[in-house]
């Protein structure tokens, strides 16, 4: 609509361009032919008309017109549209922003004492969401960025604004993009974690390992998803977290838990925290995960088949 109003600017101005030229050349005819006439005060009544009869004064006339009424009935329209979008876009955003998390409860094991059940958490939120949905669409790019600053701390709502900005080239949209980009990475920091159902070899795993276990697999690199790392790379990966001695980890005791490089200790635990994810992945209700399921399920074969299979006797985990 920007384009089509220029457009019609530009009509506007050749109309009146056109018509002062036109005037202008009138005068100059009448001016030739004596030029005492610069001295008659009613030269400009009789070039007028002489202008007037002219079919070209009035070609140029209506254009100027028609540039004029385009231009301002244009910019109303988008006035309306704009406000109109801006009550849209309002209640979209408080809905994604408070939209509820939900979780399931985990059973607790019966025994002679009394115990305080345990929760094992892991987030999936720093996996991008495969959806073609866009529920900013009608959106302006400044709309848009009041709309990620009241949801400046919300992962679904950022993810859904930097999907819609990935449609837009405008400078402005690169950079509200790149704002985003940069906040979605400050969150997958310091995730929000979510419960998970009972499950034999991950109930022992505590919120704070899961943690580390997610940060431990993106400090070497591993990515599944849509914007995922090819198999060949993520196999790589995971060949050096179990062959080779871990990158340096703060927590000790966490440390530990992986025990030595090719152990039964360490397979178990990579093969635990990636079907945890899978698990986790596969309880969300929003979003397509897809993608990352089936690459999660995929390596978990692959150190089934490379590592597990007629080495080691633990019980493999599972991911339904």
């Amino acid at each position: 609509m920007r384009v089509l109003q220029f457009v019609f600017g530009i009509l506007s101005s050749v109309g009146y361009v056109g018509n002062g030229i036109l005037f202008f050349y009138i005068e100059w005819t009448f001016l030739r032919q004596n030029f005492i006439q610069i001295l008659n005060p009613l030269l400009h009544l009789q070039v007028l008309s002489v202008l007037l009869t002219t079919p070209l004064f009035w070609a140029f006339l209506a254009m100027s017109f028609l540039g004029v009424f385009a231009t301002a009935s244009i910019e109303s329209y988008l006035k309306q549209r704009s406000r109109q979008v801006e009550r849209n876009a309002e209640p979209k955003a408080k809905q994604a922003i408070h939209q509820e998390t939900r979780y399931v409860d985990i059973p607790t094991q019966k025994s002679s004492k009394t115990q305080a059940p345990t929760s094992t958490n892991a987030t999936v939120d720093d996996i991008t969401p495969q959806t073609g949905e866009r529920p900013f669409i009608r959106c302006l790019t400044d709309e848009l960025e009041e709309i990620a600053g009241t949801g400046w701390n919300n992962a679904k709502v950022l993810n859904q604004l930097h999907h819609e900005l990935s449609f837009r080239s405008k400078n402005k949209s690169r950079v509200l993009k790149e704002r985003i980009s940069n906040r979605l990475a400050e969150l997958q920091s310091t995730q929000i974690t979510w419960s998970t159902t009972a499950n034999p070899g991950v109930q022992n795993l505590s919120t704070d390992a899961f943690k580390y276990e997610e940060g431990l697999l993106r400090r070497y690199g591993y990515k599944v998803g849509k914007d995922g790392l090819p198999e060949s790379e993520r196999r790589e990966i995971l060949d050096k977290v179990f062959l080779l001695p871990l990158l340096q980890i703060d927590n000790s005791a966490y440390s530990s838990e992986w025990g030595e490089p090719k152990s039964e200790k360490r397979l178990k635990k990579l093969a635990e925290s990636i079907a945890a994810f899978t698990r986790n992945a596969k309880r969300r209700t929003t979003g397509d995960f897809s993608i990352a399921i089936q690459d999660w399920e995929d390596d978990l074969e692959y150190l089934k088949k490379m590592h597990y299979d007629n080495r080691f006797s633990f019980q493999y985990p599972l991911t339904n």
